[in-house]
């Protein structure tokens, strides 16, 4: 074994040895992505990123951070010119229908699209969105079949006359998926309570036969109430003026109807059958004029009784509460005094003779419009109502 005694210039180079060692190559930048083994092969050269109520600054820093070679590009910033392909648009936005998450929409240049959805912290956001851009721009393209249709990014600030995507649609308007569901359900049937105004000619026929024709015409007003499975009950007062040769004939009734009505979307037929009574008195310049009885014995009463059957067809336009009907109807009655019968007025002439005058009773036929204005009570059935009492 060779010795050998090392001086000072020995120690002085054994000490550059030690302290120095081989010269090594400066080490290259790494261009894996923090907390990945290997770098990450992208499938675009450019991303362009809008990204409305975020940030769009602070996820273009997290996506530098983990693909230091892609170039980022953010929407706001105005017209970047034409963009050379691979490329890809990202959207990220608030979901519209659950305020608690965020919807992350990707098209790359070759066709094929991403649409994902996600909850996390607002702090967290960008961080996750990024991750989650790099994971799709590394994913191979997916079939056509596979892949999702996400609302097409509004690329407008960054559009080139070169996009293979075309320019950029407007987004469509968020639906609240509530509303949507009690838009396309038919509403259930409910209760409703109304009133109603209706009018028309009231024609006699029968005997007194020598008076057939025009007894009145009749205005009417009155309340209606609809259970939701059809049932009709309906409270009516009604006028019915006649005014011949200086005589006025005024008669005014109350009566009550029940019946069914039938529902077909906008269409319904209502069908009640009514009862009830009406006054009648004559007067001349205002006054009451004398009359003599015919025909009638000395149970002429100033009152009358009557029934009959209505059918009333109508369309509907309903809203939210209130409901209103345009119906054109028919009615057929029969009405005597209690005591005695079907009786007549005649007016005499100038010459003194008694040829026409007004009917008291008897068959009477009348038609006209109603248009009934009804409101809609809630019940356990109507959505909205069971949507509140769930809290939502």
């Amino acid at each position: 074994m060779a010795m050998f005694s090392a001086g000072p210039a020995g120690w002085l180079l054994s000490v550059a040895v030690l302290a120095g060692g081989p010269a090594l190559p400066d080490p290259q930048p790494s261009t894996a992505s923090p907390g990945l083994d290997a770098p990450v092969v992208l499938s675009v050269e450019r991303v362009v990123v809008r990204s409305p109520g975020t940030d769009p600054a602070e996820l273009a820093r997290e996506l530098r951070l983990r693909a230091p070679k892609l170039e980022v590009i953010i929407a706001t910033e105005g017209d970047q010119g034409v963009l050379r392909p691979p490329f890809a648009h990202v959207l990220l936005y608030a979901d519209p229908i659950d305020d608690q998450r965020h919807r992350l929409s990707l098209v790359r240049s070759a066709g094929d699209a991403y649409d994902r959805s996600f909850a996390v912290p607002e702090k967290d956001l960008a961080r996750v969105a990024a991750t989650m851009i790099i994971g799709l721009l590394a994913a191979p393209a997916m079939a056509p079949e596979d892949a999702a249709s996400p609302t097409r990014p509004d690329t407008s600030d960054v559009g080139t006359d070169q996009d293979p995507l075309g320019p950029a649609e407007p987004d469509a308007p968020a639906t609240d998926p509530a509303a949507a569901t009690t838009a396309a359900t038919p509403r259930p049937p409910a209760h409703e309570l109304g009133v109603f105004v209706a009018g028309g000619p009231l024609m006699g026929f029968g005997p007194p036969a020598q008076l057939d024709g025009l007894v009145a015409g009749a205005v009417s007003i009155g309340a209606i109430a609809r259970w939701k499975r059809g049932a009709v009950v309906a409270a009516e007062m009604r006028l019915a003026p006649r005014l011949r040769a200086g005589y006025l004939m005024m008669r005014d009734g109350l009566f009550a109807h029940g019946g069914f009505a039938w529902r077909f979307t906008r269409l319904d037929l209502q069908v009640t059958a009514f009862f009830g009574f009406e006054r009648f008195w004559l007067r001349k310049h205002g006054r009451k004029p004398d009359l003599r009885q015919r025909g009638a014995g000395d149970g002429l009463l100033p009152w009358i009784l009557g029934a009959g059957l209505r059918v009333a067809p109508g369309w509907s336009i309903e809203r939210e509460v209130l409901t209103t009907r345009v119906r054109v109807f028919t009615s057929f009655a029969g009405s005597a005094m209690p005591r005695g019968g079907v009786a007549h007025v005649l007016i005499p002439d100038a010459r003194g003779i008694a040829s026409e005058g007004f009917r008291i009773g008897g068959f009477e036929w009348l038609f006209g419009v109603d248009v009934a204005w009804t409101f809609r009570l809630r019940n356990a059935a109507d959505p909205k109502r069971t949507n509140r009492g769930r809290g939502t």
